[in-house]
């Protein structure tokens, strides 16, 4: 089911809700329909019951044989009729929590996914920690919608109140016409007071929010806040954004006495006027004692759903606003989405190509200008340059996080953008500058991209990253817990897991943007090896940092503000290009000063 624009409003977010409940549990929400009917009709059938008793006690002064079997008759059916009603409520119940439980995950698991897949573009300007608290709180809220609509007895109210003014209307139209009274203005009421219960709701989801970010983002930088003696201030701000947020809530509650008190005041008004109107019937000798009472009965079979009835469709407003923050991150278009006609990426058995790429972040930086260059299989290729020159811009166009604004880069002659996007991953593996650690065991983390495997090549990969010996030393080994982004590993240790990632994924292109700059010299100098031993039939991009990481590549491409000013072996570069001789010069002084 596509999200669009247009159903980001309050009876299109319940129209997708319900659309969804309908298409994967039809004959459910049947059965449990057909189960509210029945606990409406017997709703209305118990007041006629008590009806028929009291009409008929005076007849228990003297009475027949059959005239108490009638009367034992109507207690047993006034009982069988509680018994049903609360037979059929309880299913009502559950198949309303069965459904509303699989919608919640159907929506929180397709948002994840959809989140999982949106462009790098998008992910660049959202916050995680406001996205988490937007799936959590959206999911939920979708689960109170389901649950208040029809298993929170709105089925039943609203049936029974349908009921109860079409019999009125038949037995006794001008008393029906008391019942009908306050339905307009607990309309009119429920209607005023929902709105700005929905606006305030809409201002508290965005607070929320930020409190979900301002509290992911001081988690995720403890050892900052430790660093910086800013505990306490932290702590502050935090308390000050949920006293915005219960001072909101409170002012709802507000509306909400308000609306309890009119709907109260309107209730005592009309009880009035029906047992005046009932009392002067009376007199008139057209309306008996059981009639009275039976007419108090749907009076209160009439205010009950009512009161009900618009309960649930202010609470439902109140929650709508987070699903509405769920489903805008669903109609967020996937540009980068594969095509109809995509194609798997077989093994790289020739070369990527570069064909005259241009490519900008934004309107005023363009990363790449014009670029083409090809990187052969089997060669290990280093793209240099001072920071910011579009290096890592390589990286980012090849795993098509971003696609080319012009030209193409192409796997043996196929444009990535015909290519399926899992099947491009299965090729390349990335090592980025950060390594993006789980809160996982090693082994965990090495296999990531894997899901079968043997023990042997978990070791293997981390012998060839020379991360066996440090693992083998701790006290559990491969299934040591590392914690979050890995922050109980040195920053060598941790570059050393991405890399043994990498190797482990079997992958025919390895992507190493930057990936040695943390690594003590006996470390690097493993992996110079390491990297000598698998680079015959993989092809290795590096993204270098260290230049003394990288000259024994086959090709240097050197880059600057976005272009390609040479390319070429190390000892050739040291004599045909300044800029590549300068880094060089600076690295190697600072090597000496070490």
């Amino acid at each position: 089911m596509q999200i669009k624009k247009r159903d980001l409003t309050f009876l299109g977010i319940l129209r997708v809700i319900f659309k969804t409940a309908w298409i994967k549990f039809k004959w459910k929400v049947i059965v449990m329909f057909v189960c509210a009917l029945f606990v409406a009709i017997l709703e209305t059938v118990a007041p006629k019951i008590v009806q028929l008793i009291i009409d008929n006690l005076e007849k228990l002064a003297n009475p027949t044989n059959l005239e108490i079997r009638l009367y034992i008759i109507l207690l047993t059916s006034l009982f069988g009729v509680g018994i049903a009603m609360t037979l059929f409520r309880f299913w009502v119940n559950r198949l309303s929590f069965f459904i509303a439980t699989q919608v919640e995950d159907y929506w929180r698991y397709r948002v994840l996914n959809h989140f999982f897949n949106l462009p790098t573009i998008w992910h660049d300007k959202h916050d995680s920690g406001e996205f988490a608290g937007k799936i959590d709180r959206g999911a939920s809220s979708i689960w109170t919608i389901i649950h208040e609509l029809f298993g929170n007895n709105f089925l039943v109210y609203l049936i029974t109140l349908i009921i109860v003014l079409i019999i009125a209307f038949i037995s006794f139209p001008g008393a029906a016409l008391i019942l009908i009274i306050p339905i307009p203005i607990y309309v009119i009421v429920t209607f005023i007071v929902s709105q700005k219960i929905a606006k305030r709701q809409n201002f508290v989801n965005k607070i929320h929010h930020f409190a979900s970010r301002l509290l992911y983002d001081a988690a995720g930088n403890v050892r900052s806040v430790k660093a910086f003696g800013t505990e306490s201030r932290e702590s502050k701000n935090y308390k000050k954004v949920w006293a915005k947020i219960h001072h909101l809530e409170y002012k709802e509650e507000e509306l909400w006495l308000v609306q309890s008190l009119m709907q109260t005041g309107i209730e005592t008004l009309m009880r009035i006027i029906l047992l005046t109107f009932s009392i002067w019937k009376f007199y008139k000798n057209e309306y008996t004692i059981g009639l009275i009472v039976l007419l108090i009965s749907y009076q209160q079979l009439t205010f009950a759903p009512l009161r009900e009835l618009n309960s649930i469709f202010t609470r439902i407003r109140r929650v709508v606003g987070r699903s509405k923050h769920l489903f805008e991150i669903l109609s967020e278009d996937d540009s980068l989405k594969d095509s109809r006609n995509a194609i798997d990426l077989k093994e790289l058995r020739n070369k990527i190509v570069f064909d005259k790429v241009n490519f900008s972040y934004s309107k005023n930086y363009q990363a790449l200008k014009d670029i083409t260059v090809d990187f052969k299989k089997g060669e290990v290729v280093a793209i240099v340059g001072r920071s910011g020159a579009g290096k890592s811009t390589f990286s980012n166009l090849l795993l098509r996080f971003y696609d080319p604004d012009k030209g193409k880069v192409l796997w043996d002659g196929i444009d990535l953008r015909n290519a399926r996007r899992a099947s491009l991953r299965k090729r390349i593996a990335y090592i980025p500058q950060d390594i993006n650690l789980f809160n996982r065991s090693i082994k965990d983390n090495i296999t990531y991209g894997r899901l079968k495997f043997k023990e042997k090549e978990v070791i293997f990969a981390a012998k060839l990253a020379a991360a066996h010996e440090f693992i083998s030393k701790m006290p559990k080994g491969y299934k040591s817990v590392i914690g979050e982004r890995g922050i109980r590993l040195s920053g060598g240790q941790r570059q050393r897991i991405g890399i043994a990632r990498a190797i482990f994924t079997g992958a025919s292109v390895i992507i190493m943007d930057e990936s040695t700059s943390h690594l003590d010299s006996e470390s690097e100098q493993a992996i110079q090896e390491a990297i000598k031993s698998i680079h015959g039939d993989k092809t290795l991009v590096i993204i270098a940092h260290r230049l003394s990481t990288i000259l024994n590549a086959d090709k240097i491409i050197v880059m600057d503000q976005g272009k390609i000013i040479a390319e070429g072996r190390h000892k050739n570069l040291l004599k045909s290009c300044s800029i590549y001789k300068r880094l060089y010069d600076l690295q190697v002084r600072k090597e000496k000063n070490r």
